[in-house]
């Protein structure tokens, strides 16, 4: 009725611009997460390979030597690294049992006669040493895939929400400053007063769940929060809890675009939760996420 009228800061076709932009973001937004999805299938897919033969080999290779072999000292380097302790240690054991297993290999070649090297069936075909050797590079390209994958799909949900955010406040705005401007028996006042949808008090927050939490070199945590949650919340806290604590005392502001917690105790089972809050009574809580914290 009034294309000329604007707040500060703020004109109609912005404002417009600014609506339109929301399905676009959020088409976006699972594009991105469906991105995330596909990396996390293919790096679980090859880490799974990796993990299974990183305790096989020491363990054939353990079995054929004799017992004054100076590859026991490489064997006892990979056993000291529990398998399955976390991404970084699973990596860490690889690069170990690759050496001795490539170690291996020289020693059978220098028998007379020489012996092949070993190879390990897994599934339909034998791998060796040196396809090993991709796998873990393979492995460390798609772990990296995935967390740029995440951080996309962190950074597009942060700028959603952040748009959406600002039309809420931006529709709030103009009703104020529109009805003001046009009082009860003017016809813009009447038809904005009977038109436009108006809250009766703010909504309760929805829960804000962890995505992903996953350990870290260092000791610390990299957490990923769902896009989803979160809405009409105003004070948004991760929690933590360790072994042998009753609660969860140990309180950070939560980013919603993934952040950092940490470091924690080696060897500690740690629990994290979100709570989050408004005006309303009373906080709403997140499930809790368990992370092993390796040593």
């Amino acid at each position: 009725m009034q294309p000329t009228f604007e707040i500060r800061g703020l004109t109609l076709a912005e404002h417009r611009a600014n609506v339109e932009s929301l399905p676009v973001m959020d088409a976006t937004c699972t594009t991105k997460e469906l991105a995330l999805t596909h990396a996390i299938t293919a790096r679980t897919t090859i880490f799974a390979t990796l993990r299974d033969l990183n305790v096989r080999v020491p363990g054939v290779i353990s079995g054929a030597l004799e017992d004054h072999d100076g590859l026991h000292a490489d064997l006892d380097k990979i056993f000291a690294i529990t398998p399955g302790a976390s991404l970084e240690s699973d990596l860490k054991r690889a690069k170990e049992v690759h050496s001795l297993w490539t170690a291996y290999n020289a020693q059978l070649a220098a028998l007379t006669p020489p012996k092949p090297a070993l190879t390990l069936r897994q599934g339909t075909a034998d791998v060796t040493a040196a396809q090993f050797d991709q796998m873990w590079l393979d492995t460390v390209a798609a772990v990296g895939a995935e967390r740029q994958a995440a951080k996309d799909w962190n950074e597009a949900g942060l700028a959603l929400r952040t748009m959406d955010r600002k039309v809420d406040r931006d529709n709030k705005r103009w009703y104020a400053s529109w009805t003001k401007a046009y009082p009860v028996g003017t016809p813009e006042g009447d038809v904005a007063r009977s038109t436009v949808p108006t809250e009766t008090g703010t909504p309760e927050p929805t829960a804000l769940p962890i995505y992903s939490a996953t350990p870290q070199a260092g000791r610390v945590v990299a957490i990923v929060y769902a896009n989803e949650g979160g809405a009409h919340a105003t004070t948004l806290e991760l929690l933590c809890q360790l072994p042998g604590e009753p609660d969860f005392g140990h309180s950070t502001p939560v980013q919603l675009g993934g952040q950092l917690v940490g470091p924690f105790p080696p060897n500690t089972l740690v629990g994290l939760r979100t709570r989050v809050s408004n005006s309303h009574a009373g906080f709403v809580l997140g499930d809790i996420v368990q992370v092993l914290i390796p040593a």
